[in-house]
């Protein structure tokens, strides 16, 4: 396999080299991990500034064949728990939804070194996790969560093999995001809040449908099929909470 660097993304890395691309299978998304990173580090009432910034990270869908990437690839002092803004129950809400983020947008995953549990500990050369932090049972239901996400994932083409992208909501207010994701028959609707304060009846556009059934959530959310009116959903999300939806 072989990976482009993040700035060949704009040389058509991802084409094959007969249409004049470079022939790379995938470019490696450091824009998209610095910029997501930034948004869920900084403080809650200072990220309206910041919002455009995570949505514009997702860039154009197809344009190439990406990994999202929650690693140790920035060489930073702290580990990704650690950046993330807020208490210890705060930080481990928000890794929920990074995780879920980084699995709906299009593109490979990649974690590494214990994102997929929370550890606190930077990353070291030769040093494996502190698989302690197993014993503290948030850091437990982190694990199980991210386990439970990949197989998720693993059933649902939509999020490893999408053929279409569509922006349904981006809230820099309040924080709230979605996006549909289209592969064959499947259409399924990512809805984050990553804002501190409850939404009731956010309404969001997939634009087609009848009812929205719940399939996954990542922390509170309204587990009740919500119908679709004229292309719009009303959804009411937890603070620091999420779900994907399938539309029906």
């Amino acid at each position: 396999m072989l990976v482009a660097e993040d700035s060949a993304g704009s040389m058509n890395a991802t084409s094959d080299t007969a249409s004049g691309g470079l022939g790379f299978d995938y470019v490696w998304e450091i824009g998209w991990t610095q910029d997501t990173l930034a948004y869920f580090a900084a403080p809650f009432g200072g990220r309206s500034a910041l919002f455009r910034q995570l949505c514009g990270s997702f860039g154009p869908f197809g344009a190439v064949q990406g990994i999202n990437a929650l690693s140790h690839d920035e060489n930073h002092p702290a580990s990704i728990f650690t950046r993330l803004y807020g208490n210890a129950e705060e930080k481990l809400a928000q890794m929920r939804l990074l995780l879920l983020l980084q699995a709906a947008r299009p593109g490979k995953s990649l974690l590494f070194a214990g994102v997929e549990f929370g550890q606190p500990d930077a990353f070291t050369d030769g040093r494996e996790p502190n698989w302690a932090m197993l014993a503290d049972a948030g850091h437990r239901a982190l694990a199980d969560y991210s386990k439970a996400l990949n197989a998720f994932c693993l059933a649902h083409p939509a999020l490893y093999a999408p053929q279409s992208f569509a922006w349904t909501a981006q809230d820099a207010s309040t924080g709230v995001l979605g996006f549909t994701l289209q592969a064959g028959c499947e259409t399924l609707l990512c809805a984050l809040n990553t804002g501190t304060q409850a939404v009731q009846g956010f309404g969001l556009k997939p634009g087609w449908g009848s009812c929205a059934l719940p399939l996954f959530a990542a922390g509170w959310v309204d587990h009740a099929p919500r119908p679709i009116a004229n292309g719009w959903l009303a959804l009411d999300l937890a603070p620091l909470s999420g779900g994907i939806w399938q539309i029906e």
